[in-house]
């Protein structure tokens, strides 16, 4: 090996470089580079969806809120329909029809002032909602009596345009005069039977409605005094009883006066 100041020659030809500690290929023969691997191809992400990753979570939440308010909304119109299709309670007003039937439905509602002035005066317990259950009848046969009155009104009116006392008059003079045409005297007559027979169902209903008043008077007078004597409500047991009698009776004059209203 020759050293000198720069480089070192082996024995083999090559020299190497002091300066640059690397070695340098003799004459004649070429450096084989060094094999090196291949880089991996690097992994391609997905792309985001839009709206970045959690956009699905939020369409989702965003979706279920909106049917929650579809349904809410749906309910609440159902309930709204439910409570416009419920009919109101007619407001009582005696002074829309004439006597008699004023006076009666007056009546009526004063006899169930009475009672309720008298619940509210009982000590609370089991007497005082016996005697409140009892109250929700007394208002149905009130509501019962006014509706009686109300066809009562019209059959009156019905009776009164039929003006029965010129048919009946008229009646008589064909009748005297004789000759005339059968058939004309007959349909004055037909006439006459129709006001007759409104009249009478009117009488009848008046008749039953006052009888009626009476009974639900009586009825509430008892439960008045039961209300401060009664060593129980047990004791209002038959009153429950007679109420529920007067209250089916005046539903059964409405609906017989009803049925008169529609006619054959």
């Amino acid at each position: 090996m020759v050293s000198t100041g720069l480089s070192t020659v082996t024995r083999s030809g090559a020299v190497h470089s002091a300066s640059e500690g690397t070695a340098s290929v003799a004459p004649g023969r070429e450096e084989q580079p060094h094999a090196q691997a291949p880089d991996p191809a690097p992994r391609r992400r997905p792309a985001p969806p839009p709206g970045g990753y959690g956009g699905p979570l939020l369409y989702c939440q965003a979706m279920a809120a909106a049917v929650l308010i579809v349904i809410l909304v749906l309910v609440i119109a159902g309930l709204g329909v439910a409570v416009a299709r419920r009919p109101r309670k007619e407001r009582i007003d005696p002074f829309t029809v004439q006597d008699p039937w004023r006076t009666m439905v007056r009546r009526a509602q004063s006899t169930a002032t009475r009672f309720d002035d008298a619940v509210r005066k009982t000590k609370a317990g089991p007497l005082r909602e016996r005697l409140s259950d009892i109250g929700r009848r007394v208002t149905v046969a009130v509501d019962e009596a006014w509706a009686v009155a109300k066809r009562g009104h019209a059959l009156d009116d019905a009776v009164e345009q039929l003006k029965a006392g010129d048919t009946r008059r008229r009646l008589a003079e064909l009748e005297q005069a004789g000759g005339g045409d059968p058939a004309i005297t007959q349909s004055v007559r037909n006439q006459l039977q129709s006001a007759e027979r409104l009249a009478g169902v009117a009488q009848d209903a008046r008749t039953r409605l006052q009888r009626l008043n009476a009974s639900l008077e009586e009825t509430v007078a008892r439960a008045i005094e039961l209300s401060v004597s009664a060593p129980d409500s047990g004791a209002l047991q038959p009153l429950g009883a007679d109420l529920d009698s007067v209250v089916d009776e005046l539903e059964s004059l409405r609906l017989a006066l009803e049925e008169t209203a529609s006619g054959p």
